[in-house]
């Protein structure tokens, strides 16, 4: 188990360059994630709050330290964004038996909460590692009953230090238990095995199966996208972009073809994509990509009989 923990602190999430680097216990730790209400700051803006990145950074080639991912060596904790709505009892039951630092983020309220969780790892993770490890992370507290934000896996990132929210309300607990490894993570919840369905190669395809053998056609079209959609969200990071585009013109021919709409399939597809680490801007990227695609390959479709 680690003794101390790499932390980089930056003055603000407009100044890239790091204000100072070095090494921390987890008392220290979370004498800075998890203040007395007494020593919690108040701030005019987001922008003027202060950062940190639970990481070991090396220099660029001017010599200097900046945010950047390609600079990162390794990672010391994994932080969670929980900004899905989960309560406090939710969010310290999720992490039950493991040392936590929890607090409440800058934009919570109590119509909707916001936390960030902060759990040590046991050694430093290699960055190399990072994108699968975080994926991994994110399994395993959803299957602890939190939704973590997927926005939030740069290596790199800058974490808002606490500090009093426009709302007024704000809190802080730190939990008692065991480091988190990153290690076990990737052997217990690995990526799901099974592929993303690869598309018809043109609307066609899609429309002949569709119209043979007995049943209703937009229920074998419904039920052949629930299977798009299952695969696409299993889909491992270095196939993702790929995947959804590929669903998303699975649905542009069934569009085209007539046998669904893009009112709810869309939608759905959207989310699988984002479940696999996509954020919101990609995902509709590379689906809508997809369906253009796809309606466009299918507009020359004869009517179906």
């Amino acid at each position: 188990m680690s003794s101390t923990y790499s932390v980089v602190r930056w003055r603000s999430s407009t100044d890239p360059v790091a204000e100072s680097r070095g090494e921390m216990t987890w008392d220290e730790m979370r004498e800075m994630l998890a203040p007395g209400a007494a020593l919690w700051r108040r701030f005019e803006s987001k922008a003027d709050l202060p950062g940190w990145s639970p990481v070991a950074l090396r220099a660029g080639e001017d010599g200097v330290y900046r945010r950047r991912a390609a600079l990162v060596d390794t990672v010391s904790c994994i932080v969670l964004d929980l900004d899905a709505g989960d309560s406090a009892e939710a969010v310290v039951d999720a992490l039950h038996g493991f040392s936590a630092c929890v607090h409440t983020t800058w934009s919570y309220t109590e119509e909707h909460p916001k936390f960030r969780a902060v759990i040590p790892f046991d050694v430093p993770c290699l960055v190399r590692w990072w994108g699968v490890v975080w994926s991994c992370a994110a399994r395993w507290a959803t299957s602890r009953g939190v939704r973590p934000d997927p926005a939030a896996k740069d290596p790199c990132r800058l974490y808002y230090l606490p500090a009093w929210p426009p709302s007024g309300l704000a809190m802080s607990r730190c939990l008692e238990g065991e480091p988190l490894s990153w290690r076990r993570l990737m052997i217990d919840y690995p990526a799901p095995s099974s592929p993303a369905p690869r598309a018809p190669s043109d609307a066609m395809v899609i429309q002949r199966s569709l119209s043979s053998g007995d049943g209703d056609g937009d229920a074998r079209a419904g039920k052949y996208l629930s299977g798009v959609e299952r695969g696409l969200s299993a889909t491992a990071e270095g196939g993702r972009n790929a995947a959804a585009f590929r669903a998303g013109a699975a649905l542009g021919g069934l569009i085209a073809a007539g046998s669904a709409s893009d009112a709810v399939w869309r939608g759905r597809l959207v989310g699988a994509a984002m479940a696999t680490g996509l954020d919101q801007r990609e995902a509709e990227a590379a689906i809508d990509n997809g369906i253009t695609r796809g309606t466009t390959d299918g507009r020359a479709l004869p009517d179906r009989h």
